[in-house]
């Protein structure tokens, strides 16, 4: 069944009851998408909770690390926990009977919107794109919708949902606060400290003979080279990757996803693709190397003073397209090939961050 038919079952119920609520409070954020899509959103944290306080979201599990260890979230809910429709009722009659003031809903699903909808709340704030759910005109009727574009900064546009002062100089992303810091940490180094993300098995991700070159860069630096990821990532740099006498310390595998806002912090300089990792060294000040490959420059060159390389060809996804399936590794390598003048940047941005 429709989520629309769904809700138009329950709305002679929830007409009825909707009047016997206490006085509607509270705040409820709702951001399913991946670990990107939440660190984007977190440039609206700090302003909701000094607006209203403590918060409640809606998150997919992989960012419950994160929420866990922030102090201006109250309830966390996974989204992808629910397991069937009597799930997804549930909590859709949990909300309503929250009775929540505002909710703003940051990846319009045709389940997030469903959830909404069903919360009965007066004021609802949403953001349309060029990748709509098949439902969401009906579902969004009587919400406040913001227009998002492939040439539009995420941040601006969930920002703009919160405030009408949209100049990303005055917010930073904040996925945590304050930030975890580990009882024992385990980089203790003063020494200048480079940040990569490999995710080599990734079907969008930097390919080995990019990294070739971009640590025949890092050999000429004295600096020492941490890769953040798994224990697997630092095995096929062994395996794939020429690493050119770059001093390589071992990380990868010791850190946990809370605390990588406290070691990502600790870098001088970070170089990845536009991944979890680059966005969190963005949040946290570190300058960022970003190849956008796929991705839309626009909505995710982030909101440091990073240096974005551009793909030598022109994509046309943006970040509400599924990048994953629509075409084959070959052809997202394609994406991430650097020119010379490319290498020339890199090298200059890190000199001036080690001046």
């Amino acid at each position: 069944m429709m989520y629309q038919s769904k809700f138009l079952l329950k709305y002679p119920f929830l007409k009825l009851q909707s009047s016997f609520r206490p006085k509607a409070q509270g705040v409820l954020l709702i951001q399913t998408s991946d670990v990107c899509a939440y660190l984007n959103t977190s440039c609206v944290f700090e302003s909701c909770f000094k607006k209203f306080g403590k918060f409640d979201m809606i998150i997919d599990s992989k960012n419950l690390e994160f929420a866990k260890f922030d102090e201006r979230i109250g309830r966390k809910i996974c989204i992808d926990e629910l397991q069937n429709e009597n799930d997804e009722m549930r909590l859709a009659m949990e909300i309503f009977t929250r009775n929540y003031a505002q909710i703003y809903i940051f990846s319009p699903t045709n389940l997030t919107l469903f959830l909404a909808k069903m919360a009965f709340c007066k004021d609802v704030k949403t953001i349309s794109h060029y990748n709509n759910p098949s439902e969401f005109n009906a579902l969004s009727k009587g919400f406040k919708i913001f227009q998002h574009s492939r040439n539009s900064a995420l941040e601006q546009s969930f920002l703009s949902m919160f405030d009408s002062d949209k100049n990303l100089e005055n917010y930073k992303k904040s996925p945590q606060k304050p930030i975890f810091t580990p009882s024992e940490p385990i980089i203790n180094s003063y020494e200048f400290k480079i940040g990569i993300s490999l995710d080599l098995d990734k079907k969008c991700s930097i390919p080995p003979q990019t990294w070739d070159k971009i640590f025949k860069i890092l050999a000429r630096f004295d600096a020492e080279i941490y890769i953040f990821g798994s224990d697997e990532e630092e095995s096929a740099i062994l395996e794939l990757i020429n690493t050119h006498g770059a001093r390589i310390k071992h990380v990868a595998g010791k850190i946990k996803t809370h605390e990588l806002p406290y070691y990502l912090g600790l870098m001088n300089v970070y170089i990845g693709a536009e991944n979890p990792a680059y966005h969190i060294a963005d949040s946290v000040g570190v300058p960022c190397v970003c190849l956008i490959g796929l991705g839309s420059a626009d909505e995710i060159e982030g909101s440091g003073k990073n240096l974005i390389i551009y793909p030598q060809i022109a994509s046309t996804n943006g970040f509400f397209d599924d990048k994953s399936s629509n075409h084959d590794a070959d052809y997202a390598d394609k994406f991430f090939e650097i020119s010379d003048a490319d290498c020339q940047n890199i090298e200059d941005f890190i000199q001036i961050s080690l001046d």
